[in-house]
């Protein structure tokens, strides 16, 4: 960062006095350049061709540099000399004299010493306890930002208001202890140091080093926060974590990153408040931008809670959407006005934008790769419709974007999958389910009803079946279609293999039993359905796709989830894993009645999957 550090400690001695080149300034108009503050409260900007030019500069500083850079490589004295005394811009002019035809040009020893922030009409000293100053405060600065890089890197290993459950748990204690951790340790402070004056001592420099240290951190949450909030995140790939965890771990993240945006912007201000210089400060275009990104995170923060998700969500997104961008470009100004591009700092807005992007990209890639298709809408009941989707292939879940029903086209809603394939040659409220298409059992008294079905049955093809429970929205104005355009972003969430388990046990509500499906269907095991439902109309749509499944069902009455588990796994002697997808209370008491059965019997080994819909 500072190579040479003695070579950088001479140049900001002189860098806040002004030259006979030098201009001065009306301070409502400073953009980055280089402006120093002066006593009488005016400010002067130096161009890089003025410092390129200057004499009595450049002699100061060559001198500077021989009595205080001794045993530096000339060629590294010679190096700086070219990249730097003109400023650090990169289109910057080179010295009219290299250091050594400068250091030639001295007639004599210089006799006077500069003082720092006067006039440098003539060649003089730089008095050794200004020099150490810089110096010191230069070697810590640059100490302070590697352990800002150290410390601002997490691994990605892997909200707010849902209780984590103990694994989930572990992960966010982590992410909270290590921002922790990294923001407070690792800091120095040293006297004398000019660019924190004696009158802040030592404390004075660990406050700004901490502000920094909490926006370094605040910039490397970012990459995490949009990775995590993504359902194409390649972390979902790697670990076969649920998208939930996710996006719980995304909103815990986003806390994070705002805590600490708001302690760096915070504890700055107070700084600038202290030193009499808010007032020009808050005119700079990095203050400006760095305050919109903050008060966007600050404002994203409560405006994401769990009632607003639940009931305004399209309004939450398009909210959310609007306030990130506003986040990423405000940090990004923040820093490219503040540091150009000196410290890389902007890199980590480059890869959350990345991120961003790529997420965004393979959206649009799935959804060109199945095209624009036609929805075939049954009504089932007042509360449920089937949707059919030729020619798209998936499984696990699909987002379903339905552009003719709103003007906003990019509204999409997740589905769960319920059948891969579909009847051929038969209109939607034609079709008969004589026998499960994917997977055929024998019924429960034994007869050939399977087979004869099996003789009746149309020639199937590729195509999704979602079942629907219609509320508002979207899902209401289906109901008044028989047919209508469809785009599907598939396929998501493959589902979990259980195949190593002998008994597959399924506790479903409602709508939640098409997560069920497929995999009772690809079970090659014992498989029991245990399922609440709203009405029978929907039991007996689906009933076709359930042969060769124990079934038992609950319409319009609470199941006992305590007494059906206590029934079937105390008596259970093979290996055993238990599906629930429903309500998140639904899922909540299936986790609290397993974990129960296993503090009673030790014998109780059970494997247990949550498809739990609600955010």
């Amino acid at each position: 960062m500072y190579k040479p550090l003695c070579a950088y400690a001479c140049r900001d001695v002189l860098s806040t006095s002004k030259l006979e080149c030098s201009e001065e300034t009306d301070m409502t108009h400073m953009h980055g350049a280089m402006l120093k503050k002066r006593a009488t409260h005016t400010a002067i900007e130096t161009s890089p061709d003025c410092y390129a030019s200057d004499n009595n500069f450049l002699r100061t500083l060559a001198y500077c540099m021989s009595a205080y850079c001794q045993g530096v490589a000339i060629w590294d004295l010679e190096k700086y000399w070219t990249l730097n005394v003109a400023g650090r811009q990169s289109d910057q002019p080179v010295p009219k004299a290299t250091y050594q035809q400068t250091l030639a040009t001295l007639p004599t020893t210089p006799s006077d010493t500069l003082v720092v922030g006067e006039d440098l009409n003539r060649t003089m000293l730089v008095s050794a306890e200004d020099y150490q100053g810089s110096y010191n405060a230069q070697d810590v600065f640059e100490r302070m930002e590697r352990n800002h890089e150290r410390y601002g890197h997490k691994t990605p290993i892997a909200g707010l208001f849902h209780v984590p459950t103990r694994g989930q748990a572990f992960i966010i204690s982590y992410l909270v202890s290590i921002n922790i951790i990294l923001s407070a340790v690792g800091y120095r402070g040293i006297q004398p140091n000019t660019w924190y004056p004696s009158i802040l001592g030592v404390d004075g420099q660990i406050i700004n080093f901490v502000a920094n240290r909490f926006g370094v951190l605040s910039f490397a949450n970012l990459p995490l926060l949009f990775l995590y909030a993504g359902r194409n995140n390649v972390l979902l790939w790697l670990t076969n974590w649920s998208h939930g965890t996710f996006l719980l771990l995304h909103r815990w993240v986003a806390w994070l990153a705002t805590l600490e945006a708001i302690l760096h912007s915070a504890i700055y201000l107070r700084v600038y408040l202290h030193n009499d210089t808010h007032a020009s400060e808050a005119q700079l275009t990095y203050w400006v931008w760095g305050i919109v990104a903050t008060l966007c995170m600050s404002i994203l923060l409560p405006s994401s809670i769990l009632p607003i998700r639940k009931n305004l969500y399209e309004f939450f997104l398009a909210w959310h959407v609007v306030l990130s961008i506003f986040v990423l470009v405000g940090c990004l100004w923040h820093i490219l006005a503040r540091f150009t591009r000196q410290w890389g700092y902007e890199n980590w807005i480059y890869t959350a934008i990345a991120i961003w992007g790529f997420e965004r990209a393979m959206r649009l890639a799935r959804l060109a790769r199945n095209g624009i298709q036609t929805a075939q809408v049954t009504i089932i009941d007042e509360d449920y419709i089937r949707v059919n989707i030729e020619n798209v292939s998936g499984s696990g879940h699909a987002f379903l974007y339905f552009p003719t029903l709103t003007w906003r086209v990019w509204e999409n809603h997740p589905f769960s999958v319920a059948s891969t394939v579909l009847p051929a040659g038969e209109r939607p409220s034609q079709i008969r389910y004589d026998v499960d298409v994917e997977k055929l059992g024998s019924s429960s008294d034994g007869s050939d009803s399977d087979s004869q079905a099996v003789q009746r049955q149309s020639p199937t093809k590729v195509g999704l079946t979602f079942l629907v429970r219609t509320k508002a929205g979207v899902t209401a104005q289906l109901r008044s279609y028989a047919t209508l355009p469809v785009l599907v972003e598939s396929a998501y969430g493959p589902h979990e293999d259980l195949s190593s388990y002998s008994l597959l046990i399924c506790i479903a509500g409602g709508v939640g039993i098409t997560a069920c499906i497929p995999i009772l269907r690809a079970h090659p095991g014992t498989t029991k359905l245990f399922w609440g439902a709203r009405s029978q109309n929907i039991i007996d749509t689906m009933k076709p796709s359930l042969a060769g499944v124990e079934v038992e069902s609950y319409v319009g009455k609470r199941m006992s989830i305590s007494e059906v588990l206590r029934r079937e796994l105390l008596e259970c002697s093979t290996t055993a894993a238990v599906l629930v997808s429903g309500p998140s209370q639904m899922a909540d008491e299936v986790r609290c009645v397993i974990s129960e059965l296993g503090r009673q019997n030790s014998r109780v080994r059970v494997k247990l999957i949550e498809e739990a819909f609600s955010w």
